[in-house]
């Protein structure tokens, strides 16, 4: 007999990356997901370990590890660490992108590639385990159609085929246009393959739920959205005219939302001479960003800051110009829950259920998102009740531990 509680299940949980500390999209929301399951039931962590989402954190990814063992541990889970074959240069991430033009999996699938995980996952015995979580469907090129279907449920942080897709379209480089073109495909076969064994899914939006769906008709695909922990109070001093972007400026969406903000609206604000500061904050921006912005004396690139609150409390604004990406944007809800108005795009605003001109202001083009700048600066818009709308959006739909108590409780359901 079992001394597990009835209502207790035993989670095997398999990630591409160590959740912790819970900063950056991927690691906020899996962080996220895992708060109350980690309380409710008994978990078993299998992470690979990615080097480069440790090392801005921590002094050494060693010292990384074992902060995220004692953490976890100390939440009653069990939590073991992998390497990745592929992720121990640049070289050897160089060299899986080219040999896999001659593979039948995408890059994303060679590139999570793991000895050591796909052995010690042959080495599991499933029937201990009552609920197998797996964090991305790439994951499953190491072991297939090898998990328990009725047990496993496969989480996307968004539809990686529409995001290659939009990458292939919005590329020039004719040679990098056709490679990710061919990516996408890949993709959407390799996932159409995967979800034919697994029918069970979770995604962060609707919109990722139709892309899946149109792969593979009748799964069962579940809406879990991304959150983040809803503030009962903010302090808000904000400035006129003062905008933020916050997000990772190595990952290519942001590249490429803060490249289009510099080459196309900073000179309409320098040409119209509108009284604003604009201060981009993130980690690892390329040199070309950094020459652009330098052209503009109402531009700060503070590349990575340990503490951002006096920026969301003084800012007017969040800019979020994105023209790439998938999935629900945390960088977008982070500044709602500090009740900034967010001047974003389509994309930006993917997965979050806003309504223009009253909980954010949804803009594409150049002319209409320097036209919502100029209108918040000349005290157009109310802009601190947009704000405020946000703010209350976050504590209805958006907070991360009704998020992770609502996933908590579709574990103990999951049959």
């Amino acid at each position: 007999m079992s001394s597990h509680p009835v209502h207790k299940k035993r989670v095997l949980w398999i990630n591409h990356f160590v959740p912790y500390p819970p900063k950056g999209g991927l690691l906020i929301r899996t962080y996220g997901l895992l708060e109350k399951v980690l309380v409710d039931h008994d978990v078993t962590l299998m992470c690979l370990v990615q080097p480069r989402l440790l090392t801005p954190y921590f002094e050494s990814v060693e010292q990384g590890l074992a902060e995220a063992k004692r953490f976890f541990e100390s939440k009653g889970a069990q939590i073991h660490f992998f390497t990745m074959d592929n992720e121990k240069t640049k070289w050897h991430r160089l060299t899986t992108a080219g040999l896999s033009l001659a593979s039948s999996k995408p890059y994303s699938v060679n590139w999570l590639h793991s000895r050591e995980l796909a052995n010690a996952l042959n080495q599991v015995d499933y029937e201990n385990f009552d609920y197998i979580h797996v964090d991305t469907m790439g994951l499953l090129g190491d072991f297939g159609t090898a998990l328990p279907a009725d047990k496993t449920v496969i989480n996307h942080h968004n539809a990686e085929h529409i995001m290659m897709q939009r990458r292939a379209e919005k590329e020039t480089h004719w040679a990098k246009k056709h490679y990710y073109a061919i990516e996408a495909k890949k993709i959407a076969q390799f996932d159409a393959q995967m979800m034919r064994h697994y029918r069970h899914h979770i995604v962060c939006s609707p919109e990722d739920k139709e892309a899946l769906n149109h792969l593979q008709p009748g799964m069962n695909v579940e809406v879990v959205p991304n959150g983040v922990a809803y503030k009962e109070k903010v302090t808000r001093t904000p400035q006129q005219g003062k905008l933020l972007f916050i997000g990772g400026l190595d990952w290519y969406p942001n590249h490429d939302a803060i490249t289009f903000l510099l080459e196309a609206i900073c000179p309409l604000i320098r040409q119209h001479n509108i009284a604003v500061h604009i201060d981009i904050i993130g980690k690892n921006p390329a040199a070309s960003v950094s020459n652009l912005a330098s052209q503009y004396e109402f531009v700060t690139i503070h590349g990575y800051v340990d503490d951002i609150d006096i920026f969301y409390q003084n800012a007017q604004a969040f800019l979020c110009p994105l023209r790439d990406g998938g999935g629900t944007k945390l960088k977008v809800l982070d500044a709602m829950n500090y009740g900034l108005p967010v001047i974003g795009s389509d994309i930006a605003f993917e997965g979050i259920s806003v309504t223009h001109m009253e909980s954010g202001f949804v803009v594409n083009s150049t002319e209409a998102i320097f036209a919502a700048i100029c209108d918040l600066v000349d005290g157009n818009v109310d802009a601190e009740s947009v704000g405020q709308k946000g703010r209350q959006l976050i504590a209805q739909k958006y907070d991360a531990k009704t998020i992770s108590q609502n996933y908590s409780c579709s574990i103990k359901e999951h049959n």
